[in-house]
């Protein structure tokens, strides 16, 4: 007896294997084309999420600016110099560094605003804080300590050197006239670390000096001594 087709493939066989590869290739395929769906979508979910991590960190580093600076002038506010400021004064102390605090105050500043209004105050203490600023080193801390009165912590300044600074200051703001065109001036007061001092001793010794400064006719730079008592000639 004879079998036809012996030794011959079955088509069926064939149909199959044809059927399988072609699946597997689209099988393949579609793993393939979601493995580049999601490798886009994971990279753009993560460029979104980077994003938004910068637009945080800014937000943060604005909501942190605003707590530390004095709105109209952009110099650092009461609550951050009295921090930074007592650090470095415990730190004088402690490796018996010399440091100087200068505070200063704008001239005739009510006289400015009763003339000019509240703007123009506003304008020319915004330019008497640029013009010192620049007279300043990375390492001097500028505050507005109360209306027109600023304090400046100067580290790493004997005496000589923190009133050398002060003349240098009161020339940048009284020898260029502000945008008002009248005569702008400062009185300074200059004080330096003695052992033990604290951040409020600096100050009340310095306010004494100023007040000598302004007594004295104003557009001046005085010197605390110890002994000191009192802002009177």
């Amino acid at each position: 007896m004879v079998y036809e087709g012996r030794g011959e493939p079955d088509q069926t066989w064939w149909y199959l294997i044809a059927m399988i590869a072609v699946g597997t290739l689209l099988l393949v395929s579609l793993l393939l084309a979601h493995y580049i769906w999601l490798n886009r979508r994971l990279r753009h979910e993560a460029r979104l999420h980077q994003e938004v991590e910068t637009v945080l960190r800014k937000q943060q580093d604005e909501l942190v600016r605003l707590a530390n600076t004095d709105p109209l002038t952009g110099v650092w506010n009461r609550l951050k110099f009295e921090g930074e400021a007592k650090h470095e004064v415990a730190r004088a102390e402690r490796y018996d560094l010399s440091l100087s605090l200068i505070f200063l105050d704008l001239d005739h500043f009510k006289e400015v605003n009763d003339r000019y209004g509240h703007a123009m105050g506003d304008a020319i203490l915004r330019e008497m804080c640029e013009r010192v600023k620049d007279s300043l080193r990375d390492s001097d801390h500028l505050c507005r300590w109360g209306g027109e009165e600023f304090l400046i912590l100067v580290p790493h300044a004997d005496l000589d050197r923190a009133t050398l600074l002060a003349e240098k200051l009161r020339h940048a703001v009284a020898d260029v006239p502000a945008a008002h065109g009248q005569p702008m001036s400062v009185s300074l007061g200059v004080v330096s670390r003695e052992s033990g001092d604290t951040l409020e001793d600096l100050v009340r010794k310095a306010d004494v000096a100023l007040y000598r400064a302004k007594s004295r006719g104003r557009n001046r730079v005085e010197v605390y001594h110890p002994g000191d008592q009192s802002g009177l000639p």
